[in-house]
């Protein structure tokens, strides 16, 4: 959950979507949220110049 840049809150999960113990707050959560949003826009960023890297995993 994002509460703005320098703070956040992040609940790990198993797999089965149950929670784990491990909760992060504040400014490492938000520190993880910042590496997911630029991660997931540098892998769309690269598949719009390179189509065929993400073509296998559209259902």
């Amino acid at each position: 959950m994002s509460l703005g840049r320098s703070d956040g809150l992040v609940q790990v999960l198993h797999a089965d979507d149950r929670p784990r113990d491990l909760v992060l707050t504040g400014r490492p959560a938000a520190w993880v949220k910042e590496r997911i949003v630029s991660g997931t826009a540098g892998v769309l960023g690269y598949a719009a110049k390179h189509p065929a890297v993400l073509s296998g995993l559209l259902f």
